[in-house]
């Protein structure tokens, strides 16, 4: 009696091969993270006549506003993560340099404001209006667009993953009637 002797090599074994991931979940849990954000930014600056009258509550709208930043900026890569989709993607590209638009307005006015010692001069109030504000904006719009074509691109990055998935290679010695032949048989299912 003979036996055929058949070498599997598969891309990873039942206990440590990843689940398929639901598209829609991402986008959901991307959506979902992104909603977060914007509700802690929205409650950390809801009430601003309190701002100048107790330092204690000013401190903790501002935190709420920086942690609901963070979280809208990340919001879109929760998705991508839970999906194992790359996170380095467009959106995320233009969202970074969104960021780093906005972010070049603060030395202008950091410089401005050192120079005349002072935070309410006209000169700080024309380089804020003249530079800050185009720059914020500009920076603002690739951020959004940025989030966008994340959110937008999720489930289908989450589906090219689920369909990498599917791959499989199977390595086998041809069978033949006389017994095995000298040769190997690659079989793949895509």
């Amino acid at each position: 009696m003979r036996f055929v002797w058949v070498v599997l090599f598969v891309a990873s074994t039942a206990a440590a091969e990843p689940d398929r991931k639901d598209p829609n979940a991402a986008l959901g849990l991307s959506i979902g993270t992104a909603a977060a954000g914007i509700g802690l930014i929205v409650t950390g600056a809801e009430i601003p006549e309190f701002v100048h009258t107790d330092p204690a509550r000013t401190a903790w709208e501002a935190s709420l506003v920086g942690v609901g930043t963070v979280t809208f900026l990340v919001a879109p890569s929760v998705g991508r993560i839970f999906g194992g989709a790359p996170l380095w993607n467009r959106g995320l590209r233009l969202k970074l340099i969104g960021l780093g638009i906005a972010a070049s307005s603060v030395p202008a006015v950091l410089l401005v404001a050192d120079a005349t010692g002072s935070l309410h001069t006209t000169a700080l109030m024309s380089v804020i209006a003249w530079v800050g504000l185009p720059l914020v904006t500009v920076g603002g719009i690739g951020i959004v667009t940025g989030t966008t074509i994340e959110l937008a691109t999720t489930p289908s990055a989450v589906r090219r993953v689920n369909r990498e998935l599917d791959a499989t290679l199977t390595i086998a010695p041809i069978a033949t009637r006389d017994g095995v032949a000298p040769g190997i048989s690659l079989v793949g299912q895509f």
